[in-house]
């Protein structure tokens, strides 16, 4: 549901999180279930007799799900398929009015399958996924299961993306049995509501479950507009016929193009509950403490992070409330969440951290970010070398190459350099565009002059959720029919390496 998700660090190879650890790999199938149309009155109302229509968990306890995120790309330009896996910590730390949940969940690059690539996996690197490795939100769920943000600003979320933020880990319980036969609502913040009905029982190791439908389905999925993409999700949940838990999760998003009736994207996202555990005492402590500062400074440093003049001096406390955490107790499973903060707020105090609010009302259709495959979104934003503006129509049947950047960063110069060699040795091929960050077209005019660029510069701020801009610098590879080839983050000679390669491919391929 990777929105503009924060990158936990920029990566010139396959990095992981400090304290992440290798996980057995579970392979989990759909399961066939009852259909209810086919149930007499008296089995579908047996059915809604043991679903349960309220949560039964205890604090202190800590429900961890493994399992794993797959897309599929599905255009006629581009088809391919990439994997992960993913791990989500749910630590119940308040039981007051319901439930107070911290979710703790890491992501780790398994493979990508190209058509007729042999079976070897192909691993991507981190920065591939546009996601972070690791990320922390504070839920408030109530007895019937629905979840909130606590987070102090709402944030665009991707549908689209690895599923960092996903609080579908409890789903939305019928209000008694009566619902449970008819079928029911559950509200999901910014989005059409989840229609839930159910299909069966089945048992999940040794739990006996309930078997929920649900589908969430915008009006415009039936009737494509020609103006915007549109999309689904269904979902199949497991839930435990005594605790109301979810033990297995299977969670399907399908995009469709703008005017278009076949679906160019799926993505897939399925965990199992592995364990479910609870701690005493001082060790539930510990693990509350983390998480909870683990949150807290996360909050803090995006907080920081959207302030125009921000106080660098700032970003140092919240590292010294880290480090000492980490100097004076005793390590824990959300001690990686912990130097996840701490890879962001390094990546802020460079300025190259990128945060967006979402300012849209809830209800409103969410803003899917760019991915491979994909056409790129549009634009029309100011330029910074001249009066006037830019589209990126200004280069219809022109590969681009984009490079967002900002210019007080320390990669800024070698980046830029690196365009502007990308612009000369490809002049009349390709078209480089800079998209600045920072809408200060004095600082950006300067720093072209002394640099002698050759490429146009134009404010990109305003492009911070329709390209899913975490971080900077980010670049993005555009063919000539508008569709993204490559998407890269960060840089390193890795990184120009495969720029260089994948811009060639792209020539070659005219």
């Amino acid at each position: 549901m990777f929105s503009s998700l924060i990158f936990a660090g920029t990566y010139s190879g396959l990095t992981l999180l400090a304290g992440q650890t290798e996980t057995p790999q579970r392979t989990i199938f759909p399961a066939k279930t009852t259909n209810p149309q086919g149930l007499t009155g008296q089995a579908l109302a047996s059915l809604a007799a043991d679903c349960p229509n309220s949560l039964v968990l205890a604090g202190a306890q800590e429900l961890v799900y493994r399992g794993t995120f797959q897309e599929d790309f599905l255009s006629s330009q581009v088809q391919h398929a990439r994997t992960w896996r993913v791990e989500a910590r749910n630590l119940i730390i308040g039981e007051e009015r319901g439930f107070k949940v911290a979710s703790f969940t890491q992501i780790r690059p398994k493979e990508i399958r190209l058509p007729g690539s042999p079976a070897k996996d192909i691993t991507p690197r981190v920065e591939d996924s546009g996601s972070p490795a690791a990320h922390v939100v504070v839920w408030s769920v109530n007895p019937n299961g629905q979840c909130q943000s606590l987070e102090k600003r709402r944030r665009p979320v991707s549908l689209e993306g690895i599923p960092l933020r996903e609080g579908s880990l409890f789903v939305g319980l019928p209000l008694d049995s009566s619902q449970a036969a008819e079928g029911w609502k559950s509200q999901e913040a910014g989005h059409p509501d989840w229609n839930w009905r159910l299909a069966g029982r089945e048992g999940v190791q040794g739990t006996r479950c309930v078997v929920l439908e649900g589908t969430q389905t915008p009006p415009e999925w039936e009737k494509p507009r020609a103006d915007r993409p549109t999309w689904r999700r269904t979902a199949r949940a497991w839930i435990s016929s005594t605790t109301g838990m979810v033990h297995r999760l299977e969670k399907i998003y399908e995009r469709r193009d703008p005017a278009r009736d076949y679906v160019s994207l799926r993505t897939t996202h399925r965990v199992e509950l592995d364990s479910t555990l609870g701690y005493p005492g001082q060790l539930f402590e510990d693990r509350k403490r983390e998480v909870l500062l683990a949150f807290q400074t996360q909050e803090e440093t995006l907080s920081l992070v959207d302030e125009t003049n921000r106080n660098p001096r700032a970003f140092d406390a919240l590292v010294r409330q880290i480090n000492t955490q980490i100097s004076d107790h005793p390590s824990t499973p959300y001690r990686a969440a912990l130097q996840g903060v701490l890879r962001k707020i390094d990546l802020a105090k460079k300025g190259e951290l990128v945060t967006a609010v979402e300012d849209e009302p809830a209800g409103s259709e969410p803003v899917p970010g760019p991915t491979l495959g994909k056409v790129a979104p549009d634009f029309l934003v100011p330029s910074m070398d001249k009066s006037g503006t830019v589209s990126l129509r200004n280069w219809k049947n022109k590969p681009i190459l984009l490079l967002f950047y900002h210019p007080d960063s320390p990669s800024a110069i070698s980046s830029l350099a690196f365009a502007n060699e990308m612009a000369r040795e490809n002049k009349g091929k390709i078209q480089v565009l800079g998209m600045t960050v920072l809408s200060n077209a004095r600082r950006v005019s300067a720093q072209k002059e002394a640099m002698k660029l050759t490429f146009p510069l134009v404010d990109g701020s305003g492009l911070k959720i329709s390209y899913a801009l975490d971080s900077t610098p980010k670049w993005y590879l555009v063919d000539a029919l508008g569709i993204i080839r490559s998407v890269q983050s960060g840089w390193g000679d890795e990184m120009k390496a495969d720029l260089i390669r994948e811009t060639q491919g792209l020539l070659n391929a005219r």
